[in-house]
């Protein structure tokens, strides 16, 4: 059991956990359907090319426009990060993400569906170093397979457009 505490402690001590998040709100013209997207996450630095974390994401979204809809997203989304090249100001990277979401749905306050989905695919992007513990993250497209996944479209996907874009903070511990 000491050998195991030592192994972990060493290895917590060479590499490096960080925290960051993605945030954003949108307002559809035509669809009149507002979001507001909350999505931490949590990382660590296996080595310089390889980070693994999970994200807790949640999403509301609410139509005003034939009746009072208002639809609550909860989804949690293990990752994979692969940098192509090591630690810079730009590094661009590749991730894999297998999540999982449910929801919640409310017409005229009354409860009308839940579901579950899921999502398994890449997502490319870079990160942009704009301190020795800040980074800037973005990915721009979703390539894989969603179905009823928080608010996207069903089916396999792959998507560049800025739809897809996810910009978020990292900051390193």
């Amino acid at each position: 059991m000491f050998l195991c505490l030592l192994w972990s402690v060493s290895v917590f001590s060479q590499h490096r956990m960080y925290i960051g998040g993605e945030a954003g709100l949108s307002h559809g013209g035509e669809s009149d359907i507002s979001f507001v997207r909350v999505a931490p996450f949590v990382g660590y630095e296996l080595n310089d090319k390889w980070d693994i974390g999970l994200y807790v994401a949640y999403l509301s979204s609410y139509q005003e426009k034939k009746s009072d809809k208002f639809s609550l997203y909860f989804a949690l989304a293990p990752f994979a990060r692969y940098y192509f090249k090591e630690k810079g100001v730009f590094q661009p990277f590749i991730e894999s993400s297998v999540g999982y979401s449910f929801s919640d749905q409310k017409i005229n306050s009354e409860k009308k569906e839940s579901k579950e989905g899921f999502e398994i695919g890449l997502k490319p992007g870079f990160c942009v170093k704009l301190h020795e513990k800040i980074r800037l993250s973005a990915k721009f497209a979703f390539i894989g397979y969603r179905k009823d996944y928080l608010t996207y479209e069903n089916g396999y996907i792959g998507h560049f457009n800025l739809n897809n874009l996810d910009l978020g903070l990292i900051i390193d511990f």
